[in-house]
């Protein structure tokens, strides 16, 4: 027995070393960061050894292909929402790129690269697939390549992102790297960013390779060493923090490897600042997360900005192989130390009280070098015993000393000290979430009778009733509750990610008056949208995708029975206008399709497939009249979403909610919008991005008049 434990420990340490490498004793088993413990000359030469380890077994590179080059100085990465209304002008084709790119410089001491993110939360809501969210942006791919091409003149580089999930939605013909490769060559990106991966596909690699050479792969997961010959940039998320500062595992295997530090739900990101700049390693900026802002703060913003404008000017010191841990000489202080001829760079990270004007570390003192305090912009003097050089000066949280040698003094080094003297200043405005509690104020029709009832429209009595509204909790939330300070809906805002999403929540209940009101029976029906046209001359100023299903604008008479689709909110409040109508507030969708005894479905409590179209298909308008909802309206489940009278704006992501779930229903990825016919009590957020991407084949709506 003891044989066998004894094989079995050694089976299982050569698995380990196979695929980690050696690693010394002393470097403990975080999988993410090495951490100081033991002698420090021990530790440095087993930590040594265990990268010589890894290089020579996986034949890494320390440093950087010619062409990718610029990934190791792509210090701090923009996370760019295409809807939000700093990269786009809402309701135009205009992008705005040159100001997102001078508010960066501001806020943040510039971006080396943005990500210009599509699809996602979109996915799921009808058939269109990843790509087409980039084909059908305004102006198409090559309006994007002109966005690229402003980012270039600026030397800001652009990643496309890959959600390699999106299986359930309408396939290319060709497969999904030859469809990226053809994106890239089209608008002239720079790299692609890897949705949830932690390992990047060769044949991916190869496809770019084809496009041209020094496109970078960067993934959301933490990669496997072997990974490193593949991807030159990796997020720095959901990590085991270690509880004392470490040094990121894949940073020091290949100094040049940039991981971006990122925790996009937290409120203060001083400890993902800290330990980006104690590794000379970069910075995902993330405000806008999937349509719920979630600003930095000023201060903040104030030391990412010093810490980049240091990154840079001294990059390549930060790009090379370094020395972790230098002797620091008070307690809770850590210190990295990088250096190239004639510069030393000692950036420092104080785990415990502020320090003020005391002996922070030595260095061998020599004649004509220059000490500085980057942190300040300000030049200090050490205090000189024999032959050391007595580094004397106070931190709070995070400091950077440089030491350097006459010869390497120029202007643009007293210019960088000069900028790096500012203090936090006001923030612009739109930098702050807007409270969305409150939906757009709705203006009511012409009051008709109730005894006058409207032909295909059946009458709603005044009521008063509970409220209740439960469904999946998605990423990019939900508006608030109205006592919830205009936080978006169940997103925790300093929570850990896995806390977050995909959990079944409830709103808050709410007792709803609700004024009397007729609502159509059915669907609005591509008839009846035909009607309105040929009697209002409506043409909307962006016709892309405008009823795509009427081939050359003209209905196909098939269609007369089914419900209006590839329409987008103004169109359908363009039609409800013309006909003395307005359309549905949520309130008023619900209590229709609910009644006042909270039932689940249109018609009872059980999900029954025969009185809803759960076919796949879309059916028509008055379909499954055995599904009416208690009022006597057809399709309140299923068949097409609808809108909504419940438009909001937080002052970057514009969005209101849908009802009814649909006929179509992507399968295959929890990240999808959940499809199908759905509960009365469900909704979904959709995100206005423009007329082109809002008119989907799944959505539809009808109409209310207000009544007394």
């Amino acid at each position: 027995m003891f044989f066998l434990n004894k094989l079995h420990f050694v089976l299982l340490l050569l698995a380990v070393i196979n695929k980690f490498g050696v690693c010394g004793e002393l470097l403990g088993n975080n999988p993410h960061y090495l951490v100081p413990a033991g002698d420090r000359e021990i530790w440095l030469e087993q930590a040594q050894d265990f990268r010589k380890e890894i290089v020579k077994k996986n034949e890494l590179n320390i440093n950087p292909a010619k062409d990718l080059l610029w990934m190791s100085e792509n210090f701090t990465c923009r996370m760019c929402m295409m809807y939000d209304s700093d990269f786009f002008k809402p309701d135009s084709d205009e992008y705005l790129i040159d100001s997102l790119l001078s508010q960066g410089h501001k806020e943040f001491g510039g971006y080396d690269s943005i990500v210009l993110w599509h699809a996602y939360p979109r996915l799921g809501i009808d058939e269109r697939n990843q790509f087409d969210m980039y084909c059908q942006m305004p102006g198409g791919l090559a309006k994007l390549r002109k966005v690229v091409e402003k980012c270039h003149a600026r030397n800001v580089k652009v990643f496309i992102d890959y959600n390699p999930w999106d299986i359930g939605t309408r396939r290319e013909k060709k497969d999904d790297f030859k469809c990226l490769a053809e994106i890239v060559a089209a608008i002239n990106a720079d790299g692609v960013f890897l949705d949830t991966l932690s390992a990047a596909d060769p044949n991916l690699r190869k496809e770019l390779d084809k496009v041209r050479p020094g496109l970078a792969l960067v993934s959301e997961g933490h990669l496997e060493f072997e990974q490193l010959a593949l991807c030159s940039g990796s997020w720095a998320q959901w990590l085991d923090e270690p509880k004392e500062p470490g040094i990121l595992k894949l940073k020091w295997v290949q100094p040049w490897h940039i991981q971006y530090q990122i925790r996009r739900w937290d409120i203060d990101r001083s400890s993902e600042i800290e330990t980006a700049f104690f590794n000379g390693s970069g910075m995902l900026v993330w405000e806008n997360v999937f349509g719920t802002y979630n600003p930095w703060n000023i201060i903040d913003r104030q030391n990412w900005k010093k810490a980049n404008l240091i990154l840079h000017y001294f990059k390549d010191e930060f790009t090379q192989e370094f020395e972790p841990y230098y002797p620091a000489l008070q307690k809770d202080l850590y210190i990295t130390h990088w250096s190239t001829r004639g510069r030393h760079i000692f950036v420092m990270r104080n785990e415990g009280n502020s320090i003020k004007n005391q002996h922070l570390f030595d260095f061998k003192y020599q004649p004509n070098w220059l000490y500085f305090d980057l942190w300040t912009g300000e030049e200090i003097k050490p205090e000189v015993v024999g032959n050391t050089s007595q580094i004397v000066s106070s931190i709070d949280k995070i400091g950077c000393i440089a030491i350097i040698h006459k010869v390497r003094l120029n202007n643009k080094l007293q210019t960088l000290l000069d900028n790096l003297k500012f203090s936090a200043t006001k923030v612009d405005s739109r930098n702050f979430r807007k409270d969305t509690a409150n939906a757009e104020t709705v203006k009511r029709t012409k009051i008709s009778d109730r005894k006058e009832k409207p032909a295909g429209m059946v009458f709603v009595e005044a009521a008063e009733f509970k409220m209740e509204i439960e469904h999946i909790r998605g990423e990019c939330g939900c508006y608030p509750d109205k006592d919830d300070n205009g936080f978006g809906y169940g997103l925790e805002f300093g929570a850990a990610y896995p806390y977050v999403i995909h959990q079944q929540i409830k709103h808050k209940p709410e007792l709803i008056k609700i004024n009397p009101y007729f609502i159509d029976e059915t669907e609005v029906t591509n008839a009846q949208y035909q009607k309105f046209l040929q009697s209002s001359g409506y043409k909307p100023k962006y016709t892309e995708n405008f009823l795509k299903q009427w081939p050359n604008g003209e209905m196909p008479e098939e269609l007369a029975d089914y419900p209006v689709v590839y329409i987008n909110i103004d169109d359908a409040r363009a039609c409800a206008q013309w006909a003395g109508k307005r359309l549905p507030t949520e309130e008023e969708w619900q209590l229709a399709a609910q009644g006042l005894d909270g039932r689940k479905w249109p018609w009872g409590n059980d999900f029954d497939p025969n009185k809803c179209n759960a076919t796949g298909k879309l059916q028509p308008a008055n379909s499954y009249p055995n599904g009416k909802s208690i009022y006597g309206c057809y399709n309140m489940s299923g068949n097409v979403w609808e809108w909504t009278e419940s438009c909001r704006d937080d002052g970057h992501t514009r969005y209101l909610m849908i009802r009814g779930g649909s006929y179509f229903n992507a399968e295959g990825s929890i990240w999808y919008n959940k499809g199908g016919p759905l509960p009365c009590d469900h909704h979904t957020k959709f995100v206005r991005i423009w007329p082109g991407l809002d008119r989907c084949s799944t959505v539809g709506f009808r109409c209310v008049v207000d009544a007394k």
